[in-house]
């Protein structure tokens, strides 16, 4: 295994383990949600985020949340993350104009 897969494992783990992430599992280099976590999050805890496709590495569809409180999965199906959605990516769309 090269050193920068070694590494990049590395990350992740640390990373897994400093956010409480128990919904979400580290598959060798992919970070997948195997189930959807419960509660809300709201738009100004969120630090990053990426959506999640199922396919062969990961089994549901998600939209993975990192949050100051850890990682959350949210379903991509409910209107409120839908909404949620919505917001981030305005908010993404702002930052990169130079408008925030």
């Amino acid at each position: 295994m090269p050193w920068e897969s070694l590494l990049l494992l590395s990350v992740l783990n640390l990373l897994h383990g400093q956010l409480g992430a128990k919904d979400v599992q580290v598959l060798q280099d992919v970070q997948c949600c195997m189930q959807y976590s419960k509660g809300s999050v709201r738009l100004r805890d969120v630090l990053y985020f990426e959506m999640q496709v199922d396919g062969p590495d990961c089994n549901i569809p998600a939209l993975i949340l990192y949050t100051k409180q850890g990682v959350k999965c949210a379903n991509p199906r409910q209107s409120r993350t839908r909404r949620l959605y919505r917001r981030l990516f305005r908010q993404l769309q702002k930052e990169a104009s130079g408008q925030l």
